[in-house]
């Protein structure tokens, strides 16, 4: 009955700990292009993106990078910077296929003091690679280049089993150790190597010599009595020795390390991974949520195409495909005559927006009227008096008739002209019209 406990234990722990581990890694050795994509030489930073995802006919970029992603750190766009970048690594948990996808794209990043997600601007994408490849498990590099409309980039790239893992797929586990759940090394295939004295398929049955007898061998102790369990443990005798059992999440002769839940690299999409008791938790990078980041947050949800524009998912964030007549991140451009910006309209206007108007329009245009007519009225009434003035000359000889002569005062009014235009001259009945040749009146009743 003994024997068959620790057959449970090492069945459940061997359980837990066999899992698929690898690295893949990809350095960028160099990158040119012809197209301008910074707008200060001496501000011109870049950096590299991949995503790795299962083999596809047509490769898409579209989310999820099904193996994993990563990018470098933001580098000055120089080939001195990118040659000495360190390598792109993205840690896989499962049994290494051997064919992949591959996208790699180059970004713009103009200012690496600010803490900005430059992929949400497509504008900031310099180039993007999508290529099939075929790559076994080895620590040998293997180089390769690409050519595009307006760049070259050079790349190398492997993939290797993580610690305690071997085969071609990364497949087997084995980790050595010198405890009660077995006793043995690994070779370089990853065959459990059983140290002296032990045997068994998990190296956990000790070798008893002819030289013991069957009393020795059946003699029994309390090896509890002196055995102590940390961590909440439990001790349990099975004759030969003594185990402890562990509470979840330690490990250990005597339960007293801690389990590394992050050993198993169980954050996804380059999620960080923080170690706890029997559990972990991941820090995920922009686009990912979930236990284990393996959820793609819908970025569209947001709605932020406008004008009709279509939003589509991508790994790097939304990407807008606009209606015609619209361009931009957002389709918040009017393409209008030679693909000119215009600032963005905002929505239409209301029918009581367009009847306020009309209103203001026409009193504008029956005070410009009104306006008009006043001035109008104005300067000819100001034309009749002129008009009027230069007509009369008012001097008293004009006026009467008279000359210096026949006038009974004394006074000389040769220099006094004042304008008679608002004279008024009484033709009352009462008053006595004077005749002669001096006073000339017609019979209307006025001068001649």
């Amino acid at each position: 009955m003994a024997h068959l406990s620790l057959y449970c234990l090492l069945s459940v722990s061997l359980l837990q700990l066999v899992a698929s581990s690898g690295v893949f890694e990809l350095k960028v050795h160099s990158f040119s292009t012809t197209r301008r994509f910074c707008r200060r030489t001496r501000d011109c930073n870049i950096f590299f993106r991949i995503c790795l995802k299962h083999s596809e006919d047509v490769i898409s970029a579209e989310p999820p990078c099904t193996f994993g992603t990563g990018q470098t750190n933001v580098l000055r766009a120089d080939q001195s910077s990118i040659a000495s970048s360190a390598a792109i690594r993205v840690p896989f948990h499962f049994k290494w296929p051997g064919t992949f996808s591959l996208i790699i794209e180059a970004w713009n990043a103009e200012s690496p003091k600010e803490h900005h997600d430059y992929t949400e601007n497509q504008n900031n994408l310099i180039s993007r690679l999508a290529t099939r490849r075929r790559l076994a498990i080895g620590e040998d590099w293997s180089q390769d280049v690409h050519f595009g409309d307006q760049s070259e980039l050079r790349y190398s790239y492997h993939v290797f089993c993580d610690e305690f893992y071997f085969g071609e797929a990364c497949s087997d586990y084995c980790r050595p150790r010198d405890d009660t759940l077995g006793h043995y090394t690994c070779d370089e295939n990853g065959n459990r190597v059983c140290l002296e004295g032990w045997q068994g398929d998990y190296c956990s049955d000790r070798e008893y010599h002819l030289c013991v007898s069957d009393a020795q061998r059946s003699k029994r102790l309390d090896r509890c009595s002196h055995k102590t369990c940390a961590n909440g443990g439990e001790c349990v005798d099975l004759g030969a020795s003594a185990l402890c059992r562990c509470c979840p999440g330690f490990t250990g002769p005597r339960c007293e390390m801690n389990i590394d839940d992050c050993a198993r690299y169980p954050c996804q999409n380059a999620g960080t991974c923080q170690d706890g008791i029997n559990d972990y938790t991941c820090t995920c990078t922009l686009g990912f949520t979930g236990k284990n980041c393996s959820l793609r947050t819908d970025s569209c949800l947001t709605n932020p195409c406008l004008h009709g524009g279509t939003c589509y998912t991508h790994f790097s964030g939304p990407v807008c495909q606009c209606v015609p007549g619209f361009m931009g991140p957002n389709c918040e451009f009017p393409v209008q005559g030679g693909m000119e910006l215009m600032a963005p309209r905002v929505g239409r206007t209301s029918p009581s927006a367009v009847a306020v108007s009309c209103v203001l329009g026409v009193l504008a245009v029956f005070l410009g009227v009104c306006v008009g007519l006043v001035v109008i009225r104005r300067r000819r009434h100001r034309l009749r008096r002129q008009q009027l003035c230069d007509s009369v000359f008012n001097d008293l000889e004009t006026v009467n008739n008279f000359d210096r002569q026949h006038y009974p005062y004394d006074r000389d009014y040769g220099q006094v002209k004042p304008c008679n235009t608002e004279g008024r001259i009484s033709l009352a009945a009462s008053h006595t019209l004077p005749a002669g040749q001096d006073f000339l009146w017609s019979a209307g009743g006025g001068l001649r």
